[in-house]
Order: structure tokens, then C-alpha cells, then sequence
């Protein structure tokens, strides 16, 4: 199959939480899976992630794991002053819980 597939949306910074000690720290959303699992099941298609970041040191290492799958970052927008979303994932059982935090108030620095 030929042709091109491009993923549109916001990719943010998952710190996943199991009860451990160590916490899990990688780049995640529905639309940037889809574009990886896209990727994975036809690898000739060219996959393109269409979205916007910040020009911090996270956003470059969140565009650092999108390339590692593949998946072009030639339509992501690198935006001065602005930082990467975050998201808290809380794993208990079965229990799975989000917290996003609150616009303006970014969960790492550089």
C-alpha cells in the first residue's frame, strides 16, 4: 500500500504511576498512537503527526520518541515560551485515573 497517512492533534507528556517507586515518563495520546500503530501495521505508508509543542528540552525529547517510531515530524510546530502538556496516570487494579494538569501550569521545566 502506498500513499501517505497524517495523524492530527496534541501529544502530551504521560507520567504513568504504578504505586512503585519508579515512575514511567513517555510521549502519549490517542492520536499519536494511532499514528504509531498506524505506522506498525503498514510500514511503507508514510505517517505524518501533525501538531504543536514547545522548544523546551521535553518537547525535544518528545519529538525524539515520535521519530524513533517512524513517524514524521516535519508538520509539528515548535512554539516559543510555550511548554508540552502533562497528564498523571494512576494505575490501582483495574483502575485507571487521569489527572491533566491545568493550562499554564506545566509539570516539568527545563
Amino acid at each position: 500500500m502506498n500513499g501517505e497517512f497524517w495523524s492530527i492533534g496534541e501529544c502530551m507528556l504521560e507520567i504513568q504511576d504504578g504505586g512503585s517507586d519508579t515512575l514511567r515518563i513517555t510521549a502519549a495520546d490517542d492520536t499519536y498512537s494511532t499514528a504509531v500503530y498506524f505506522k506498525r501495521m503498514l510500514p511503507s505508508v508514510v505517517v505524518r503527526y501533525v501538531s504543536a509543542l514547545g522548544q523546551d528540552a521535553v518537547s525535544q525529547r518528545m519529538r525524539q520518541h515520535i521519530c524513533a517510531h517512524d513517524v514524521d515530524d516535519s508538520l509539528i510546530a515548535a512554539l516559543p515560551g510555550r511548554l508540552s502538556g502533562c497528564t498523571l496516570v494512576r494505575v490501582g487494579g483495574c483502575r485507571v485515573s487521569r489527572t491533566r494538569l491545568p493550562s499554564g501550569r506545566p509539570c516539568c521545566q527545563s
